[in-house]
């Protein structure tokens, strides 16, 4: 019987075109991008789009409009659809994260990369994920004069910047004619600010029991005296006075006293304002948060509380 022969009834993959190998027909090998198909058996012969030897069997797209390595230009490129075609987005820097811009994605600071110190703060500006490095202490976080980020800065003035109490609920007496001693009414602040001021309020209970005799607060700052009267010849100046002895003198009972100053320190050190005593005349006795008499009595002869505030206000 009669052999026929039908060649292969289908294509032969051959891969990678290689000069060196025979090839029959039908096998199919890749040069280019492209694919050829076999037409004659032959070795040697280049492969072409149409020559005696290999047909075209398929070719390689254009690359460009769609992307592709004409559009993808640096490693770590990355290819994103824009309002029209494909784009390309070029690599971000270290640290940075992928995120979504008003229309198309964009590198970001990442917040981990982005705060270095502790107390950075983070914030957001045209761009991206900010780093606002840490303030110096009194200082407060404030927008700026563009009024598009915040930055560290002076609070405006009449704000409190911080508050200072001390009290004191124990007793205390002098006696004599004394020129002028603490009375154990007191408080330290320092000043976030040169400009800053300082207002103290302070409250005190006196006992007191002498005829011709007459007492006086004083204010002192860091061994200065501050927020007195003006001394002329023999009058004496102090920061308060009561009315008269009289109405001080009697020895079941306690007098308050008060008063508030606004000062001006111009200094970042720590600053120590007291209340002191003195009197005139005669001499007597003085007491802090009691009668002079100081019976145990419920109708009388009360025991007081004194303190003081110091408060820092920015200028």
């Amino acid at each position: 019987m009669a052999t026929i022969n039908l060649g292969s009834i289908k294509f032969n993959w051959k891969g990678a075109f290689n000069n060196s190998t025979a090839y029959a027909v039908d096998d199919v090998v890749s040069s280019g991008g492209n694919s050829y198909v076999c037409i004659q058996a032959s070795q040697g012969n280049a492969v072409g789009n149409a020559t005696a030897y290999w047909n075209i069997m398929s070719a390689a797209g254009a690359a460009g409009a769609e992307g592709g390595t004409s559009t993808l230009t640096t490693r770590g490129d990355l290819l994103t659809r824009g309002a029209s075609a494909v784009a390309r987005l070029a690599k971000g820097t270290a640290g940075q994260v992928l995120g979504q811009g008003a229309n198309d994605p964009a590198w970001v600071n990442g917040s981990s990369s982005t705060l270095t110190t502790q107390g950075d703060v983070l914030y957001r500006d045209g761009s991206g994920l900010q780093r606002l490095a840490k303030g110096t202490a009194g200082k407060a976080l404030v927008m700026n004069s563009a009024a598009n980020a915040p930055e560290w800065g002076t609070v405006a003035g009449g704000k409190v910047l911080q508050v200072v109490q001390n009290t004191k609920s124990d007793t205390a007496s002098w006696t004599g004619n004394i020129a002028r001693v603490d009375t154990g009414l007191q408080a330290a602040i320092t000043p976030s600010a040169t400009s800053s001021k300082i207002l103290i309020s302070w409250i005190i209970n006196i006992g007191y029991h002498v005829d011709n005799n007459q007492w006086f607060l004083h204010m002192d700052r860091n061994g200065t005296e501050i927020a007195a009267g003006d001394s002329s010849s023999q009058r004496k100046s102090s920061h308060y006075a009561p009315l008269n002895y009289q109405a001080t003198n009697q020895g079941y009972m306690s007098n308050s006293a008060s008063g508030s100053f606004l000062d001006s320190p111009s200094s970042t050190s720590a600053r120590t304002y007291k209340i002191q005593h003195s009197t005139t005349g005669n001499g007597g006795a003085f007491y802090i948060n009691r009668s002079s008499e100081d019976r145990q009595h419920t109708g009388y002869d009360n025991r007081g509380y004194s303190g003081i505030i110091l408060m820092e206000i920015g200028a």
